[in-house]
């Protein structure tokens, strides 16, 4: 996950090193078919990857939370336990 956050990153630097806040990359496949990736592009690509960095970093938290909140407590031993 860290690799990928850190190579999405490294993506819009290469291209904002170009003059004018960037290059367009064209790639060519066997069909024949252009497309096109620039700053733009690499830009959102790191944000989504962001969103999933945090998405990820609040369900551990959730889970964190939820162990620590079915754990016995001891200054309460009975608590929970009615009878």
């Amino acid at each position: 996950m860290l690799v990928m956050l850190f190579e999405v990153i490294q993506l819009p630097l290469y291209f904002l090193r170009a003059p004018q806040g960037g290059v367009a990359v064209i790639e060519t496949t066997a069909s024949g078919q252009e497309s096109w990736m620039s700053t733009a592009d690499a830009v959102n690509l790191l944000a989504l990857n962001l969103t999933l960095f945090g998405g990820l970093t609040v369900l551990a938290f959730s889970i964190w939370l939820l162990f620590r909140s079915m754990i016995a407590c001891a200054e309460y031993p009975c608590a929970g336990n009615e009878e």
